[in-house]
């Protein structure tokens, strides 16, 4: 062998030996370094994801908490709870569905008090741990659990209401393996959710999650899942770092630790593939290096020094490449965080912090956003947000704009269908060209921004400084910002419409209780003056022929108008949320004869006869609004009765019992006028009176039926109609009554009320017994002289001394002065310079003596929208009657409020 050969030989082993040695100890610091540097990304990561988690879980939470307060503050002003209920269930799609729990007392069990949706708590749950912390004032996101009604896999959310009630929202047992389906680390790596048991909760390998799998427990049958068991039984314990398993033959890293939301001792875990590391990578990338080198230095012995940085110089691209793409998916990742948080209180600094890091990582100098405006045949672009390295958050001052079509039209043709421009200032036509120039841009990239599918504005970025375009991966950084950042202003554009909706509805509403009250006020206060002095007239009993028939007309004209803006109001109340089942116990016999004597002298002289059938097995006590069921009896009734002009109407009244309530059923049946086919879909629709040119004659404001209908629903029930035109009509009415007792009525009571010889303790509305009350002084306040004459009027029958004032400074000065002492003062609502409750809450408040303190209070007024009784006794008011006065009302106040049995000497008036 040569010299020449052997020096070449020895000179190849040195560079052999070399290149081996230096790639040994390169690879490995460069590996330690690659793991270690993995090692934080994946931590890093954990961290993101936790605060994606923990947003997802407080969100959750504070939805569910929003709902519990929207029912906490409509069942405090006395609205639909089970409506309310309804509306936030279908509010979100992923709620399945919103349970009420009410906490058990002295060691009962909780129960369910309302649900809505289509997969309420099961029984099996409601006296878990989970309802019992909930009751103790957290809350709590449950495990997964499978719902033993439908089979399917469930979350629970459970938050405190108020007192005893927990509010409890179903989702799917799915919800947190969705949100994390499309997070992908590296080619196939992934994040889970684990719960303090070991189950998973959310995997991208959903049958996992669906049979709840628990490596704890597959590891004590099966070996192949110990070292998984290992890390998950680690997360369990609360802990945070880094482990490694084998999986179907795999080996994965995982970063994990506690989730900082959680309160049931939940913990994440961020999974890669050792295969798919930057650690494998770098390896196969050194042995590609070291066999180069090894090949090069022996073609090329001499130059071997010069060949030795060429695998260095490799390593460091690798691990900058490495480090840009982190850096890259760690402001995305930021990004999102901020928008998925972002909130109209902070929106236009969130914008701007998200404009911020979209620059700082694309290496631009400036990003602008425009917001398209029509104008006449053409749109400009108007500069809305504006992001520089000098001024980060300021705003434009100057409106700085241009129109598309006349200046930039391939712009437009561009960035209408989803296109983005990206290219150099120097190569854009002319025109557009001369306006980046004038702005001073060297560089642009700017992206479509659509809201609801509509080509809303554009994002601009601006490199001012050099004329360098963004890479691949810049690119794609800006145009998913800005798609996240479209979404997000979406989202606060519908936040601001639906903001603006609502108070543009709260201020209609508004503006219709108080037309309503005024309405209400203004029409009431005469019929008081009508009905009152007609009723007292006609109570004299000195008026005979003509006059007493003229008056008699006027009364009743009276209280048909008045039965006219009652149903009016009612209707309003009822779209307003503001009317209310009042249910308490009542006499069954009684309601159906006052029913029946009402209606029966509505036949008149018309050839048509009216039969009750009565089942004599009806409870003779039954709960619920029995003055609701009476207005809904009445109009039922009574257009039987109006519609019929010749043959008969028969009432068929029974009842059914179902548990712990009734079914009760009326049926009218009538031979009357009927109704057509057509007419029967609109029967029960407000304003509508049907076939009007043949019933032109007949009064009513068409709102009877459809207040009837909605009251029954209200009772958990309805109003059903069979007609034939021509021939006659049958209604029936079924609605469920609080079952009280079994004691039934009666065949005695039944025949009696057949034959309408039924009385009871109730009396004609003009010949009831009044008490005489000679001992009593009331004060009577109103601004009206005429309601003066009215309250007087109808006081005088009960032999009190009753003194009048017009307004509420002189009602104050009287109780100030205590020269008399009232036994009470009937005080009006609606008067000029201080109204009724302004002058009780003075008396009651300001003047100071027991006297004042004391004094029963009673409300007049003529205001049925706001003059409620609740309201009123809220505002130191005894009781309150509505105008027109009833007569009956009245004297069940006076013998509550002002009678004193101890003054009293016998006889009557």
């Amino acid at each position: 062998m040569s010299i020449r050969a052997q020096i070449l030989l020895s000179v190849i082993g040195i560079a052999t030996l070399i290149i081996a040695a230096g790639l040994g100890i390169g690879g490995a610091f460069t590996r330690d370094q690659m793991r270690q540097s993995m090692e934080r990304d994946l931590s890093a990561l954990t961290d993101t994801a936790d605060r994606l988690i923990s947003f997802g879980m407080d969100l959750l939470k504070a939805e569910v908490a929003l709902s519990a307060s929207t029912l906490v503050e409509a069942e405090a002003h006395n609205g639909n709870f089970h409506k309310v209920l309804q509306e936030q269930a279908n509010a979100r799609s992923d709620i399945w569905a919103l349970t009420v729990i009410e906490g058990g007392k002295d060691g009962a069990p909780n129960r369910i008090v309302d649900f809505s949706g289509s997969l309420p708590v099961h029984p099996d749950y409601i006296n878990s741990n989970n309802i019992q912390r909930a009751l103790a004032g957290e809350d709590i996101i449950s495990t997964t659990r499978i719902d033993p009604a439908s089979g399917k896999l469930v979350l629970h959310i459970c938050v405190p209401m108020y007192g005893n009630r927990v509010l409890v929202a179903t989702i799917d047992g799915m919800y947190f393996s969705n949100i994390l389906k499309d997070i992908v680390i590296w080619d196939s790596g992934h994040i889970f959710i684990i719960d303090k048991e070991g189950y998973v909760l959310a995997n991208p390998r959903q049958d996992w999650v669906k049979e709840r799998r628990n490596f704890i427990n597959l590891a004590k049958t099966d070996s192949q899942y110990q070292d998984v068991a290992t890390v998950i039984s680690t997360m369990t314990q609360g802990k945070e770092g880094i482990g490694m398993y084998s999986i179907d033959g795999s080996k994965r890293f995982c970063a994990y630790k506690p989730i900082s939301s959680s309160q049931g001792g939940w913990a994440l875990g961020v999974v890669g593939p050792q295969k798919e590391s930057p650690l494998q990578d770098t390896s196969k990338g050194l042995l590609i290096v070291a066999f180069t080198c090894i090949a090069l230095s022996i073609v090329l012995a001499v130059p071997v020094s010069a060949h030795l940085e060429k695998p260095y110089s490799a390593i460091k691209k690798v691990v900058g490449e490495l480090e840009y793409q982190k850096n890259l998916l760690h402001t995305t990742n930021k990004i999102a965080e901020i928008l998925l948080r972002i909130d109209s209180n902070r929106f236009e600094d969130d914008i701007y912090t998200c404009m911020g890091l979209m620059a700082q990582s694309a290496n631009v100098g400036r990003v602008r956003i425009f917001q398209n405006r029509q104008e006449e045949d053409d749109i400009r672009a108007v500069l809305k947000y504006e992001w520089t390295k000098d001024a980060p958050k300021e705003r434009p001052t100057d409106e700085v704009s241009f129109l598309f079509k006349a200046q930039t039209p391939n712009w437009y043709a561009k960035l209408s269908v989803g296109e983005n421009l990206f290219s150099l200032t120097r190569d854009f036509p002319e025109r557009e060209r001369k306006l980046l120039e004038h702005n001073g841009v060297l560089a642009l990239l700017s992206a479509p921004i659509f809201l609801k599918n509509t080509f809303w504005g554009f994002t601009s970025f601006d490199n001012c400084e050099e004329e360098r375009l963004a890479s691949p991966q810049e690119v794609g950084l800006l145009v998913s910002g800005m798609t996240m950042l479209g979404n997000a202003l979406e989202r606060n554009m519908m936040e601001e419409e639906m903001t603006r909706a609502r108070k543009e509805a709260e201020a209609h509403n508004e503006a219709k209780s108080r037309f309503l009250a005024n309405i209400s006020h203004e029409i009431r206060t005469p019929l008081n003056a009508i009905i009152g002095l007609s009723e007292l007239s006609l109570d004299t009993g000195g008026l005979t022929g003509e006059n007493k028939d003229n008056l008699s007309k006027i009364y009743s004209s009276g209280i048909t108008l008045l039965g006219l803006v009652n149903d009016i109001l009612d209707l309003s109340k009822i779209e307003s949320g503001k009317f209310e089942i009042i249910p308490s116990e009542y006499d069954i016999a009684s309601l159906i004869n006052d029913t029946i004597n009402l209606n029966s002298v509505r036949i008149g002289s018309k050839p048509v006869s009216l039969h009750l059938h009565v089942d004599e097995t009806l409870p003779n006590v039954l709960q619920g609004d029995d003055l609701r069921l009476k207005q809904m009896l009445n109009n039922l009734l009574s257009n039987a009765i109006k519609y019929t002009t010749r043959g008969r109407v028969d009432w068929y009244i029974a009842c059914e019992r179902d548990g712990d309530s009734v079914w009760l059923t009326s049926v009218i049946k009538d031979t009357g006028i009927g109704i057509r086919p057509d007419d029967i879909q609109k029967l029960f629709s407000d304003y509508n009176q049907v076939d009007t040119r043949a019933n032109r004659k007949i009064e009513g404001s068409g709102l009877g039926l459809s207040i009837a209908k909605k009251i029954a629903k209200m009772m958990d029930g309805d109003i059903t109609v069979e007609s034939e035109y021509g021939v006659g009509s049958t209604f029936t009415l079924r609605i469920r009554q609080g079952f009280v007792n079994d004691v039934p009525i009666g065949p005695d009571v039944a025949e009696n009320l057949r034959n309408f010889k039924y009385f009871d303790e109730k009396r004609n509305r003009r010949k009831f017994v009044r008490i005489p009350l000679p001992y009593a002084r009331v004060l009577v306040v109103d601004d009206v002289p005429i309601n003066l004459d009215v309250a007087r009027g109808l006081l005088r029958h009960y032999g009190m001394k009753v003194d009048c004032v017009d307004s509420g400074i002189e009602a104050i000065a009287r109780i100030r002065e205590e020269k008399i002492h009232y036994d009470a003062i009937f005080m009006d609502h609606m008067m000029p310079e201080i109204d009724g409750i302004e002058a009780t809450r003075i008396i009651r408040e300001e003047i100071g003596t027991d006297y004042a303190k004391n004094i029963p209070i009673i409300a007049l007024t003529a205001n049925a929208i706001v003059g409620n009784e609740n309201m009123f006794l809220s505002k130191g008011f005894q009781a309150f009657l509505s105008k027109p006065i009833d007569i009956r009302a009245l004297d069940a106040t006076l013998d509550h409020w002002v009678r004193d049995k101890t003054k009293e000497t016998g006889g009557t008036v």
